[in-house]
């Protein structure tokens, strides 16, 4: 009780308590949102996550200033992570309509950008660094290409995303062995 107590002190404790509650998640403690981070999650939009996991939400480094971030959930949208992640100050997170994001775990730093139109998944213990772009489309057709407009996006385990890569629809990674 005492680490959940911990955790909560540097958190916006009634929205995170209350966020908590909505999801039937205050035992054990899952998501831990912090002073400027807003959530908009659709009254048919989900958050799954694995048991034990905790979401922290607008994480920043010591002496750092918190920046306004966002996570946004539409209609049909799910967002899913497996074990602990923490996504840091000034990160914008989308997830479109009908659509769904996979973080399994590790962290999303400074001003990342995630745009899920398509679906994206990302493995396990992944670093994504500052100012990264993750953009599942383009929002437009070319040569009137009505089916390419958005394409999923695979990014494998043990990856680091380092700073400013831009990542658009239909990558996917492979992991190089030495």
């Amino acid at each position: 009780m005492l680490n959940y107590f911990n955790k909560l002190k540097s958190s916006k404790i009634f929205k995170t308590i209350l966020f908590n509650i909505r999801r039937k998640s205050l035992k054990p403690l899952s998501f831990l949102i912090y002073p400027s981070f807003q959530v908009f999650l659709h009254k048919e939009g989900k958050i799954e996550y694995g048991k034990g996991a905790t979401l922290k939400l607008e994480f920043t480094w010591p002496h750092s200033i918190y920046k306004t971030s966002m996570l946004k959930i539409m209609e049909g949208g799910v967002f899913k992570f497996s074990k602990d992640l923490d996504i840091h100050t000034g990160a914008y997170i989308s997830v479109d309509k009908n659509t769904k994001l996979e973080l399994k775990s590790g962290y999303v730093n400074n001003d990342a950008r995630i745009y899920c139109f398509n679906s994206i998944t990302i493995g396990e213990n992944i670093a994504i660094d500052e100012d990264v772009i993750i953009r599942g489309s383009d929002n437009h057709q070319s040569n009137c290409d009505h089916d390419n407009v958005s394409k999923p996006i695979v990014i494998v385990d043990k990856v680091w995303i380092g700073i400013r890569l831009l990542f658009l629809k239909g990558l996917r990674s492979v992991m190089l062995q030495s």
